[in-house]
């Protein structure tokens, strides 16, 4: 069940931080994303994506970014929040 809106704080346009149960929660749907003393993100889906669907490149050359990755809540969708990176090792785990 999901708090009342008075025990939450709006944190981004979908993230909220339910202040009683210190819970990240999406806004939309109400899905808990994981302990608010660890990093959302945890939480959520990760989608690669090709920046050039979005955009098309502005750097050509060894310094290419090449991978999108939105964050987005498993239920509804949206997401909270996209980094770009280069290709390579895998990101290292959000603190």
């Amino acid at each position: 069940m999901a708090a009342a809106p008075e025990n939450r704080l709006r944190v981004t346009e979908y993230l909220d931080l339910d202040l009683d149960r210190e819970q990240w929660l999406c806004n939309r749907c109400g899905r808990e994303l994981g302990s608010a003393r660890d990093n959302y993100k945890k939480g959520c889906l990760l989608n690669d994506r090709d920046p050039r669907e979005i955009h098309p490149p502005l750097v050509t050359g060894a310094y290419n970014f090449s991978q999108l990755h939105p964050f987005l809540t498993p239920v509804s969708g949206p997401p909270f929040l996209s980094t770009l990176r280069q290709r390579g090792p895998p990101a290292l785990p959000c603190a």
